[in-house]
């Protein structure tokens, strides 16, 4: 037993314990890199799910991460403030991602992909554009607002301690009588100025765009816990995921 003792090298069956550790872990990495997620594709409101393994939806998340940061670096490159990013952001979006034409299909699944398409629905157009605007640092959301009658989609942004309302969809900003950039409060104390600025502005069933201006319908002008920028972005969104999983966040 003396001789066999030996025969094995000093420190053979800690190095043998190192390798087998390090071969468990390489193989429960890889299963968990090739556990099976779903991931949604809409197409004319028609939802399909489809089994990815988990490294492919992990590398399109990095992907359309470095995508969103670098295009939101390109449009706001040179600009002086907030303000101007978003603004050129505005522009962007409304110049490069027109209304998707009626006798199309509506696809609905990863922001990029309405970027890369180049067309969306009023709210695509609009969930590009607060994207974009939170990888520049300012936070932002879209809000459906409904009078009964017509639907209205707009972004809100926040600049200057102000929630400020933009209409990507109909390329409309709003400003005060003093010519900057006009917030909810402004809007809703002042229905004149909104008319005036929306004027050419038309809805299916004829609705006036001040009608969307109402406490009744703003109120409560709250922006979620986790805004669509964040939720692109892997520190925030894993933040999230791990709340949501011990029941902390919806």
């Amino acid at each position: 037993m003396a001789r066999f003792h030996a025969l094995i090298p000093p420190g053979a069956p800690r190095r043998a314990i190192w390798i087998a550790t390090a071969l468990l872990l390489l193989a429960g990495g890889w299963a968990v890199l090739v556990q099976p997620l779903t991931t949604l594709r809409g197409v004319d409101y028609r939802v399909t799910a489809y089994r990815i393994p988990a490294y492919v939806k992990a590398i399109d998340f990095l992907h359309r991460h470095y995508q969103y940061r670098l295009l939101a670096q390109r449009i706001c490159e040179g600009k002086a403030s907030d303000a101007e990013c978003v603004m050129a952001i505005f522009d962007w979006t409304h110049e490069n991602i027109p209304p998707t034409p009626p006798e199309w299909p509506v696809v609905d699944d990863h922001p990029l992909h309405i970027v890369i398409r180049g067309h969306g629905g009023d709210d695509q157009i609009t969930d590009v554009f607060v994207i974009l605007t939170g990888y520049a640092g300012v936070p932002s959301y879209f809000k459906w607002l409904d009078n009964r009658v017509d639907r209205l989609v707009l972004g809100l942004s926040r600049l200057e301690g102000k929630w400020v309302v933009f209409d990507v969809r109909r390329h409309l900003v709003f400003r005060d009588r003093n010519g900057r950039l006009a917030d909810v409060e402004g809007l809703i104390a002042d229905p004149g100025l909104v008319d005036l600025q929306a004027a050419g502005a038309v809805f299916r069933y004829g609705s006036r765009y001040s009608s969307f201006f109402s406490r009744a319908i703003l109120d409560p002008l709250a922006p979620p816990t986790v805004t669509r920028a964040e939720m692109q972005q892997p520190w925030p969104r894993l933040q999230y995921e791990l709340r949501r999983a011990v029941g902390w966040a919806p």
